[in-house]
């Protein structure tokens, strides 16, 4: 029997597999294995003027818009180890390089929802140049029942043309790759109006800008405007109404328009009484979860981080999962451990009474379950502070959740009624009868109108004029934003997470900022959202399509070339939008005066360019100076300048910089002050004695 190379996605993994069979090498029931680990993707896609021809290079480089579209046939889809995967690369090529026939690679990283784990895996044993038998080894957790299980079970893959995820992963990633056009699109109509920002987009963060802004715009200009309305209330408060006032015309803008007059008092008449119950809601999802915990001061990035961790030592279940549900093996394993996890949490075990399996929560299919806890139950909340800040609200939210599915339904008691002589006007008085599950979750999902209150109804009801107005548009929230995207079908839980992790992450580039879950834009997603204002790449139904689409690419329905073409069309169209949008933006005061001639100095790619300035390309690739005055200040030993330092020296004044690396591999200090006349436009000043003042050596 050959061995089995299992290739884990990352060494907690390979840990884990070690653990389940025994030691990182050896036989598990026969089976000869050895286990290397990877650290997520070894390789990726390199640079765009990396990817054509030298005559080409120029062009793929450019942030100009006379450079887009990219023509695809010249690009060879080349990969290229990441920063820092060199030992890990080497290490996983050794391992490959002694497999012998007979032997097979077996994928063993996660099986994401987008493919990526495949990908991860594929890329690999192609730098390698593998060329031996490959197999899957599919697994819902990394318990060591479900390791060797997933080992005895894996399935042949007969070569990377007939692996549907890795197609689906492949063409994702070549549609992201050709979308950083857009941004540099963007980021080129917004600096040519002198504004220093880099205008990322994305089929997700462009999508999450728009919906935040919009909203923004929605919430920051309501305007109250009333309406007035013949309603009835009884003798015991219950109003009476009709659903469908405002399409019969019945709302009118003044009190005495209303129409009271005509109007008399009307008989009450109780329809009836009957009992509503609720299931549990949903297992809460990546995302759910993250929106939910950034009321409480978490950062998203922090939750992920934290919830990984967390599920690397068994305590929650694997994190970036689409499931909605757990199948019944999972129910089984979870069900003897529902005391233990109540306790944790401090819920009443008696409240648990529901330990049969609902149909809405458990069923057969999918890959690794909901988010729900691990088999590791803590005995103590404050024990997992070691994992992160927010780990103690994770497994609390996560736990309660899952037990919320074994407690009973939430009940209610409904009681309907109409008016004689007044058709369309009813009224409902809904009274809990069981919480249920909301005892569990603390209330959440709650209805009618509270504990104790009654369902009666008075005898006559009168009429009057209600005062009412349209409901103000919320602030976007993290929580607003997820049920939004979840509605549309953008991207998984997990995807939405730390997409908006990254586009609010603090940094100079993000796009929003968010405070204890409440949403805003930042200058550069202001940019953003008027640029790609009525754009395809920022509309959450061309996404769902596009999402679509890519499943379809899996399953072979449609090929790779398909989905790119739909790139093309897309790009075309956002072009043209985009140029639209950017006449519409106002022009950025600039960082200063030109020393030579006056005019605004202006963001321009790297540099910071005079207004007067214009370059044509070469067909050689380079750029020269066909107008203006020709001043720029050019990055300083790579380094760019911001609009503060560059306002700095505009102004006269020096600007200090710290850590600069000499050719020598070795670190520097030295302060710019402007030279106008010189072709950077600032030269470097060092201390007294002509050396750098930090280190040695020659630059």
């Amino acid at each position: 029997m050959g061995t089995c190379l299992l290739i884990a996605e990352k060494p907690s993994a390979a840990r884990k597999f070690a653990a389940a069979l025994g030691g990182m090498q050896g036989s598990f029931d026969g089976q000869p294995y050895r286990i290397v680990a990877l650290r997520g993707h070894l390789m990726e896609l390199a640079r765009p003027e990396e990817q054509v021809a030298p005559e080409h290079a120029g062009r793929m480089a450019s942030w100009d818009p006379a450079a887009m579209p990219w023509d695809r046939s010249l690009i060879a889809w080349r990969r290229v180890p990441r920063e820092g995967a060199a030992d890990a690369l080497q290490e996983a090529e050794r391992a490959l390089s002694a497999l012998g026939p007979g032997d097979e690679a077996v994928i063993a990283t996660d099986s994401d929802p987008s493919g990526e784990g495949e990908l991860l895996a594929w890329e690999v044993l192609e730098e390698a140049g593998y060329a031996g038998a490959v197999s899957r080894m599919r697994f819902a957790d990394e318990e060591p029942a479900t390791v060797r299980a997933a080992l005895a079970a894996r399935t042949p893959i007969p070569s990377p043309s007939a692996d549907g995820e890795l197609a689906k992963a492949a063409a994702r990633d070549k549609w992201d790759y050709l979308s950083m056009q857009i941004t540099r699109l963007a980021t080129a109509a917004a600096r040519s109006k002198g504004h220093d920002a880099l205008v990322r987009a994305g089929r997700l963060k462009s999508v999450m800008v728009s919906e935040v802004g919009r909203q923004l715009a929605a919430h920051a200009t309501y305007e109250r405007v009333p309406y007035y309305e013949v309603r009835y209330r009884d003798e015991l408060g219950n109003a009476f109404a009709r659903a469908d006032a405002e399409e019969a015309g019945l709302r009118a803008p003044s009190p005495d328009e209303a129409g009271l007059g005509a109007h008399v008092p009307c008989k009450v008449v109780v329809d009836g009484t009957r009992q509503t119950r609720k299931a549990p809601p949903a297992l809460p999802d990546l995302g759910r979860l993250a929106s939910k915990l950034a009321k409480e001061g978490h950062e998203p990035a922090e939750v992920m981080a934290t919830y990984q961790a967390l599920y690397e030592d068994g305590i929650v279940s694997y994190p970036r999962t689409e499931d909605k549900t757990v199948t019944q093996a999972q129910f089984e394993e979870l069900l003897p451990l529902t005391e233990a996890i109540a306790a944790a949490v401090g819920v009443d075990p008696s409240l648990l009474t529901h330990r049969a399996p609902r149909k809405s929560h458990v069923g057969e299919g999918g890959a690794h379950g909901a988010n729900r806890p691990g088999p590791n139950v803590p005995g103590d909340l404050r024990s997992l502070a070691r994992y992160g800040s927010s780990a103690e609200a994770i497994y609390a939210l996560v736990a309660r959740s899952w037990l919320a599915t074994l407690a009973p339904d939430a009940t209610w008691s409904r009681t309907d009624a109409h008016l004689e002589g007044a058709q369309g006007y009813v009224a409902r008085a809904t009274v809990p009868a069981d919480p249920g599950w909301r005892a569990v979750l603390g209330g959440e999902g709650d209805e009618g109108d509270g504990e104790g209150a009654e369902a009666r109804f008075g005898e006559l009801a009168e009429p009057y004029v209600h005062e009412g107005a349209p409901e103000r548009p919320k602030a976007p929230t993290m929580e607003w934003l997820e049920r939004r995207l979840e509605r549309y079908e953008v991207g998984t839980g997990a995807t939405r997470a730390s997409t908006l992790a990254e586009a609010a992450d603090g940094s100079k580039r993000a796009l929003m900022a968010q405070d204890k879950g409440r949403l805003t834009l930042t200058e550069a997603g202001s940019l953003s959202l008027l640029l790609l204002d009525g754009c395809m790449i920022a509309d959450p139904a061309a996404t769902e399509r596009l999402a679509s689409d890519m499943a379809a690419v899996g399953r072979f329905e449609i090929g790779e070339e398909d989905l790119l073409r739909g790139f093309d069309e897309l790009l075309a169209h956002d072009m043209g939008r985009i140029e639209a949008n950017a006449r519409k933006l106002p022009e950025a005061r600039g960082a200063g005066a030109c020393p030579r001639c006056g005019a605004p100095v202006r963001r321009r790619g790297r540099a910071w360019s005079c207004a007067t300035n214009r370059h044509r390309q070469g067909e050689d690739g380079t750029w020269e100076l066909v107008e203006g005055c020709g001043f720029r200040l050019s990055p300083f030993a790579g380094r760019e300048l911001s609009e503060e330092q560059a306002s700095r020296l505009l102004s006269g004044q020096r600007v200090a910089l710290k850590g600069l690396k000499a050719r020598s591999g070795k670190r520097y200090d030295c302060e710019l002050e402007l030279d106008a006349g010189s072709e950077h436009g600032c030269r470097p000043v060092f201390d007294g004695r002509g050396s750098r003042k930090r280190g040695t050596g020659r630059r």
